[in-house]
């Protein structure tokens, strides 16, 4: 484990002190299409007792929304070491769109749904020329997602919290100071919630105990535009 250890440590400090000449801090702009998915997996369990007969049955349940697409733009800051690593900060704004629906007794509701991130990461860099070369992102993304009612149908709907993001792409630098690339990037937005509820009445009583999960997938395929400093 020592050996592994040591031998990453010298691969990165080897990576970093190998600091070409544009090395340094630089802005990345992009815009593109976000395809925007969301998925509700709900499971509960209903126990059942009376006269000393306990009964129990469990649900399960899946949602899914149809894909849908957004305008999305963002806005990165980085530092490259060198040919092959670099950290960057970003902000990306994946648009908004409008879900309709209707329930089982013929009622119609509509959301606008939208959502954003405050990103950190690190950038792979894998140059296959001196113009062109192929990148890949991964970092932790603090997002926001907000689900509001366009006719006053059900209550705001507001979550954050942080997760994973990952991307893929290629870059052509144009000169020494503008670089043009497009990419495809994932972030995965999840959050949960517990539910259970007991009563007792007189010789019957119940329990119910649950789990609601919702998964909000951001798919982003953007055009970059990148100036270093």
């Amino acid at each position: 484990m020592k050996k592994i250890a040591l031998v990453c440590s010298t691969v990165i400090s080897s990576l970093l002190l190998t600091a070409p000449a544009t090395a340094g801090f630089y802005a990345e702009l992009s815009a593109g299409s976000a395809k925007n998915k969301a998925e509700a997996n709900y499971t509960a369990t209903y126990t059942t007792t009376y006269l000393g007969e306990t009964q129990s049955e469990t649900e399960t349940e899946t949602d899914s929304s149809p894909s849908e697409k957004s305008t999305s733009f963002g806005v990165r800051f980085g530092y490259q070491f060198n040919n092959y690593i670099a950290v960057e900060l970003g902000h990306h704004q994946y648009g908004e769109w409008n879900e309709n629906d209707v329930d089982e007794d013929g009622a119609n509701s509509s959301a606008k749904i939208e959502s954003s991130s405050i990103s950190a990461g690190i950038k792979g860099i894998l140059p296959l020329s001196d113009d062109l070369s192929l990148f890949a992102r991964a970092g932790l993304a603090k997002w926001d997602f907000k689900a509001t009612s366009t006719a006053g149908e059900f209550e705001p709907m507001k979550k954050d919290d942080n997760d994973i993001y990952y991307g893929i792409g290629a870059e052509y630098n144009v000169n020494e100071s503008v670089s043009l690339g497009v990419e495809y990037s994932v972030l995965d937005m999840g959050w949960g919630e517990s539910l259970s509820d007991a009563g007792t009445y007189e010789d019957f009583s119940y329990s119910t105990t649950g789990h609601y999960k919702t998964s909000y997938k951001v798919e982003n395929i953007s055009l970059l535009l990148k100036v270093s400093f």
